[in-house]
């Protein structure tokens, strides 16, 4: 068992694996002119990550497997998100817009969630 001290160190030490920043959306129901609509509203900004993907996400880009690329977001052990959230992830000097699609796994010393891409046109390169 690690004691506070060392988990903390430990937690700190992940701060380089993290390469990426993502920014973090919910939605919720908005109601106007008698009808419900459904917003993204900002929960966290620039939130260090790492995205990890399951194929070759860069060579197969114009393969329509892109269309349906996924892998895994890791987060710091403390950040807030459930099975509806929304990101905006910068890594690499490119821009992706996932969401999560299936589990989400607390671990002591960091969170990894499962995604698919948004929308595979929406992400590109960073300017």
């Amino acid at each position: 068992m690690l004691s506070e001290a060392e988990l903390v160190k430990f937690r700190d030490s992940l701060k380089f694996f993290f390469d990426g920043a993502c920014d973090i959306f919910d939605e919720i129901t908005v109601r106007k002119n008698s009808a419900d609509t459904i917003e993204r509203i900002i929960t966290a900004r620039d939130v260090p990550c790492h995205l990890s993907f399951k194929n070759n996400y860069f060579k197969r880009k114009n393969d329509f497997i892109a269309n349906r690329q996924s892998g895994t977001l890791f987060l710091p052990w403390n950040t807030n998100i459930n099975s509806n959230s929304f990101f905006t992830v910068r890594q690499n000097n490119q821009l992706y817009s996932l969401f999560i699609r299936g589990g989400i796994r607390h671990y002591i010393s960091h969170i990894e969630a499962d995604f698919v891409l948004e929308n595979p046109s929406f992400n590109r390169e960073v300017i």
